[in-house]
């Protein structure tokens, strides 16, 4: 969360600017050492349904997802849940499929998608 939320300030400028710009905490976790993927999700991946470590990564996406969402009404979006929801998706996508393919164009077609997303909801 701090990765997102400092790459969101960095970004500067309104509420709009931030759902974009915490994309960039995304390239700069590539830049330091390649995609490892999420490891809330790796963990919620590996462990039982009724794990701590998956409650743990439950509590980190519904945080994640009640800050997006604090975003989008910032930003005055017409329906907030669904676009924190899609920006979400757009997040684990990016970083699902940068562990795949080790590719951080990935991340740059997410926050494209973002934008054009942030603009079809304000």
């Amino acid at each position: 969360m701090t990765q997102l939320q400092e790459a969101a300030a960095r970004a500067g400028g309104g509420p709009s600017e931030q759902l974009v710009g915490h994309f960039d905490a995304l390239t700069d976790a590539f830049e330091r050492h390649g995609f490892f993927g999420c490891p809330f999700v790796s963990a919620a991946v590996e462990a039982d349904l009724d794990s701590e470590a998956r409650a743990i990564t439950m509590q980190h996406t519904r945080r994640r997802q009640a800050w997006l969402t604090e975003l989008c009404e910032k930003a005055g979006a017409d329906d907030a849940g669904a676009l924190a929801r899609q920006i979400g998706l757009l997040i684990d996508g990016a970083l699902a499929s940068g562990r795949l393919l080790q590719d951080r164009a990935v991340v740059e077609e997410a926050k494209s998608t973002a934008r054009l997303l942030i603009g079809s909801h304000l």
